[in-house]
């Protein structure tokens, strides 16, 4: 739970930041032709280092984006210097920087929580299964979780961002390094394997079950359906959140691409 809490405040702040450096660009195209319109941008690297900061407890918390004047851009004699060419690109890498985050958040988690839903519907099919292939009682299944291989860095550079974000000069070195001795932001979840539980079977008397023994007892799964109820709730919960991450994302590319219709 610490992994996924962790994972989940890290990518919270990055697409938080993510959200308001879209904004920002589409202030930016908003404002093409008002004369004397500087074109903004934001220190996305300090930010969200400030963010970062923040979850482990060093400094104030509160997070300065220093939203400003984007240097080195030509202006046209309104004295306005916004490029749509520019916002158009930077719109673009923005999207896919968000994209990428929201499924490392909810990508890896609906297949493990899938899985995990599953598990919990065989353990409740086979709870009076008195016989399997392997001879005796069906044995409860437990689904073990464990982090993703490969890390934020490594999704992000895979979605073709290079050595940094968006053309701000963030490193995904910086993003993902240690703070305060904290432990480097994982990538994600996935199931690790799935495990038999060992607890021996229910004794119950039925001499007259073709599985009882000489004295009558029959050997029943140990497995308690309020338990199972309880799991597969948490595995439907936890699918329902990410798939509701899944249609935000989808309706904030929507809502961003309209701005250059």
């Amino acid at each position: 739970m610490e992994i996924a809490t962790r994972l989940s405040e890290v990518l919270g702040k990055f697409l938080d930041l993510t959200s308001d450096q879209m904004k920002l660009t589409a202030s930016n195209v908003a404002n093409v032709d008002t004369p004397g319109y500087k074109t903004q941008g934001m220190d996305f690297s300090s930010a969200f280092a400030q963010a970062m900061q923040g979850l482990d407890g060093v400094g104030t918390g509160q997070v300065n984006e220093n939203i400003g004047d984007v240097a080195g851009l030509v202006a046209r004699p309104d004295g306005n210097n916004v490029s749509i060419d520019r916002e158009s690109m930077q719109l673009a890498k923005e999207q896919l920087q968000f994209r990428t985050g929201v499924e490392l958040l909810k990508g890896s988690a609906l297949k493990a929580e899938r899985v995990r839903a599953e598990v919990v519907a065989s353990n409740m099919a086979n709870a009076e299964t008195t016989r399997t292939a392997t001879g005796g009682p069906y044995q409860r299944q437990h689904v073990v979780f464990q982090q993703a291989s490969g890390g934020f860095a490594d999704a992000m550079q895979s979605q073709g961002f290079g050595s940094s974000l968006s053309g701000n000069g963030v490193s995904f070195a910086s993003m993902t390094a240690p703070l305060n001795g904290s432990t480097v932001v994982p990538g994600g979840v996935e199931v690790s394997g799935i495990v038999t539980d060992n607890s021996a079977p229910l004794e119950r008397y039925d001499p007259g079950n073709p599985d009882a023994d000489e004295k009558g007892f029959v050997g029943y799964p140990d497995i308690n359906p309020l338990t199972e109820m309880v799991d597969l709730m948490g595995a439907t919960r936890a699918y329902g959140m990410n798939a509701s991450a899944l249609q935000a994302e989808k309706g904030m590319l929507t809502a961003s691409l309209d701005i250059l219709k």
